[in-house]
């Protein structure tokens, strides 16, 4: 027993006792850890100076939002190993009355914390989970869904979800989601975090429903597919919560067959949803395609009558997606005789190009999109529409070349570049060694 407990007690990063141990008298399990504990903690002392002076940079740049040289300062957090966990949990916690600063700094430690071993700092985060400052404690439940033990830690956090008074449930839900992630295929583990999570859909409150949709679609849980339809399915269930549907079909494409473009076409068809939640839902259609149900074809052609623009506008997008002629010849005409009667004034010509570009007509979208920015002043607004669909329809076409010189011109924040590299438009691009830092990625 004492020999199996050693490497638990003992990594090999921290060397055993110099001492030899002698056979007639063992030290006791006790006095084994309380040498690992005093090892742990002179190597996270002697870490102490440098991780101060790494946090004193990494709050400066967090008042200046220096995206660069915070990740910069993180990696080289990460890189001095689990030893600096017990030193970092303190800053997760920003207090009640915490500044833009003060939370983009606890953040960003965070975010250091989740990539490294947990196993020191379990019990710490586990208290400041049930006894932190709001934000705190959302950190800290956050940083447990990456434990490397979900064993432990999912017991907790189910604890916490169902006694205290107002848990964070959307961050429970997502911690969960994660380790049943990290926990083996069929782990039971995972398995019964799953149900714990999806049981939620049946709640009586519409909050604990979208926690849990939430939290399916953060950690792209597509082992929730039969949950999903399942719940799907019951048109008045799921239409108050088409948004958060849509968002989880988004992260888990891989999950949309036959069946769930039969409860997706039902949702799309109901009075009961809320017109711009159709508008998704046809979206959502429009991606898969490949897997309509029978029937679907003729269903949207009657749901192209619909007075209103917008939904019959994406109901033709999807049509003309799947090969109709007509809907495409019926999708353009307003926009092409809109820019034929003002063909000198970019609005029209900018509107054309980015029909064309809605159903995969790249290169005519490029002419037009040209073609406007040849007729003068455009305002800031436009000017993003012409340069990111500009953008959108190089990357399609793979001239990754031209899509980063309008990136780089682009009227838009280093966040929203940022989050374009996950776009569907540009995942191809941005996973290319070349042209990565397009994106603001070094």
């Amino acid at each position: 027993m004492l020999i199996a407990v050693l490497p638990l007690l003992f990594p090999a990063s921290l060397p055993l006792p110099a001492q030899p141990l002698q056979a007639d008298a063992p030290p006791s399990i006790e006095e084994l850890i309380a040498r690992y504990n005093a090892r742990a903690e002179a190597a996270t002392e002697a870490l102490r100076e440098e991780v101060d002076y790494l946090l004193k940079q990494l709050l400066s740049h967090a008042k200046s939002d220096r995206r660069n040289s915070m990740d910069e300062v993180r990696a080289q957090l990460i890189a001095l190993g689990s030893a600096v966990g017990p030193l970092l949990v303190p800053s997760i916690d920003p207090g009640r009355k915490a500044t833009r600063t003060d939370l983009s700094f606890a953040t960003q430690v965070a975010m250091v914390l989740e990539e490294i071993s947990l196993l020191p700092v379990h019990d710490a985060l586990m208290h400041k989970a049930r006894n932190g400052a709001s934000t705190g404690s959302r950190l800290a439940i956050r940083i447990l869904g990456h434990s490397e033990d979900p064993n432990r830690i999912s017991p907790f956090l189910k604890e916490l979800y169902t006694n205290s008074e107002t848990p964070p449930r959307a961050t429970i839900l997502t911690a969960l989601a994660h380790l049943s992630r990290r926990a083996a295929a069929k782990d039971s583990v995972a398995t019964e975090n799953l149900s714990f999570i999806t049981d939620r859909l049946h709640s009586d409150e519409r909050t604990e429903i979208d926690a849990a949709l939430t939290a399916l679609t953060v950690a792209a849980v597509t082992e929730a597919s039969d949950a999903i339809l399942t719940f799907s399915s019951e048109v008045s269930e799921a239409a108050p919560h088409v948004d958060h549907l849509c968002a989880w079909y988004g992260a888990c494409p891989s999950a949309f067959d036959k069946a769930h473009g039969s409860s997706v076409l039902a949702l799309a068809r109901s009075p009961r949803v809320k017109l711009e939640d159709r508008i998704l839902l046809i979206n959502i259609l429009t991606t898969h395609e490949q897997h309509w149900p029978s029937g679907t074809k003729k269903t949207l052609e009657g749901m192209a009558d619909s007075g209103n623009k917008d939904l019959r506008e994406a109901v033709l997008i999807a049509l003309a997606l799947s090969g109709s002629r007509s809907a495409k010849k019926e999708l353009l005409a307003p926009y092409e005789l809109s820019h034929a009667r003002n063909y000198r004034w970019a609005d029209a010509t900018i509107d054309l190009a980015t029909i064309e570009y809605k159903i995969h007509e790249y290169r005519d979208a490029i002419r037009h999109y040209e073609a406007a920015m040849k007729m003068g002043r455009i305002d800031t607004r436009r000017q993003r529409d012409v340069y990111l669909g500009l953008a959108r329809c190089y990357a399609c076409e793979k001239k990754y070349r031209d899509a980063q010189t309008w990136l780089q011109r682009a009227p838009i924040s280093r966040k929203q570049l940022a989050a374009l590299a996950t776009d569907p438009d540009f995942t191809e691009m941005a996973s290319h060694s070349r042209y990565a830092s397009a994106f603001g990625n070094n």
